[in-house]
């Protein structure tokens, strides 16, 4: 009778290392998903922010109030006209090229705002007044799949707004 054999065939240990490759490329794509996310969503909270801080700037030169009308599927910046009927009404502020007044949230953002709820209105739920006052509001963005927030956008009421990334260990 011959020796028995101890250990692993070099099969065996290919195999073994070929699952590891693959469950730790699957967690590295997962984080780096959830890590594109967040940096989405901060890139989004900072342009609406700086079109916030425009609008407070634009309002007080021209002494008139602009509003953010947001939605489930991005935000844009209006002013009220009155029409010949002397109603008044909220329509798209009238930009150029080289200043987009409209913005999206993306696939994989979704908003909660409070004090507000988010419904089609003409309405903006943000008002900006000429004398600097701005509505205040907590805007999340949240990812689209789990609902865990990655950014929030907080207005006491004036400038400067808020701006704050959620850390990876908040619950």
């Amino acid at each position: 009778m011959g020796k028995a054999q101890r250990g692993f065939t070099l099969l065996e240990l290919m195999l073994v290392l070929v699952i590891i490759a693959v469950s730790s490329s699957l967690v590295m794509l997962s984080y780096g998903q959830a890590d594109s996310a967040k940096k989405t969503a901060l890139q989004i909270a900072d342009q609406l922010n700086s079109m916030i801080e425009f609008c407070v700037d634009k309002a007080a030169f021209e002494g008139k109030p602009l509003g953010v009308l947001l939605s489930a599927d991005g935000w844009q910046i209006v002013q009220p006209v009155q029409s010949k009927n002397e109603r008044w009404r909220w329509i798209p502020l009238p930009g150029d090229r080289r200043l987009t007044l409209t913005g999206e949230w993306g696939s994989a953002i979704k908003i909660s705002v409070q004090p507000f709820e988010l419904k089609e209105s003409e309405t903006p739920q943000i008002l900006v007044l000429p004398d600097g006052q701005i509505t205040p509001f907590t805007l999340a963005l949240n990812a689209q799949e789990t609902r865990q927030p990655l950014v929030t956008l907080t207005s006491p009421g004036t400038l400067p707004l808020h701006l704050q990334p959620m850390s990876e260990d908040r619950p």
